[in-house]
């Protein structure tokens, strides 16, 4: 081939390979919300609250990098203004209010994110890999209850009986329910009460979390009835 050939060649590949780039960094419409967007389209649509979360979180990263391009008049990347100005790309305050209110997500993860709250401000990709955790967590716990169901159809008489102390707490169980009216009548963080009427007798019955060495373990403080 030509040297003259194979010049016009590889120009022609330079431009088109420069052209990409600057596709991919300046014009692309699918990495417009950067990592957080990449992990809402991990989260499957049956946890449609987690999707949600992280789709604020790359609609703020939009509507971020479109403030700071027009003051800057420029069309740089989404990962370059992070980089620069990571201050700009924490998650908002909003949307740890709407985390507070997502009940699909376990205490323990919500625990987690204050842990890294604690050590300073969190940005929207740490926001976005903390849900991603929540929802792969929530996967493992499913996939082991599923297993746990298939496990429990093993138990028999020449296998693995469940044991009478497991039978007889779900048999207290439900006649507990069947005949006592219990109602909350206070709770805090640490303590609950509650009144019951038990066999036509009135009870006062008061509950702590913080007197066990078992963390958020409910233990009973007080239970009086009327004679």
């Amino acid at each position: 081939m030509p040297f003259q050939s194979l010049a016009a060649r590889m120009g022609i590949f330079t431009v088109f390979a420069v052209g990409a780039i600057l596709y991919l960094a300046f014009a692309n419409p699918f990495i417009k919300g950067g990592h957080a967007q990449t992990v809402e389209g991990m989260i499957p649509h049956e946890h449609a609250s987690l999707r949600g979360l992280a789709k604020d979180l790359a609609v703020h990263n939009e509507k971020v990098h479109k403030a700071l391009k027009s003051d800057a008049g420029s069309i740089r990347s989404l990962g370059w203004f992070m980089s620069r100005y990571p201050e700009k790309f924490n998650a908002p305050a909003d949307w740890f209010e709407k985390v507070a209110q997502t009940k699909e997500i376990p205490t323990s993860k919500i625990e987690a994110l204050l842990e890294i709250a604690g050590t300073g401000p969190v940005s929207t990709n740490e926001a976005a890999d903390w849900l991603l955790e929540v929802y792969m967590h929530l996967e493992r716990e499913s996939s082991a209850e599923n297993q746990q169901i298939g496990v429990n159809a093993l138990r028999g008489p020449d296998k693995s009986p469940i044991k009478e102390d497991a039978a007889r707490q779900v048999a207290e169980k439900a006649v507990a329910l069947m005949f006592i009216d219990l109602k909350l009548t206070s709770m805090t963080p640490e303590t609950a009460s509650f009144e019951a009427v038990v066999a036509g007798k009135k009870c006062d019955i008061d509950l702590a979390n913080n007197v066990s060495p078992e963390p958020n373990r409910w233990l009973v403080t007080k239970l009086n009835c009327e004679s």
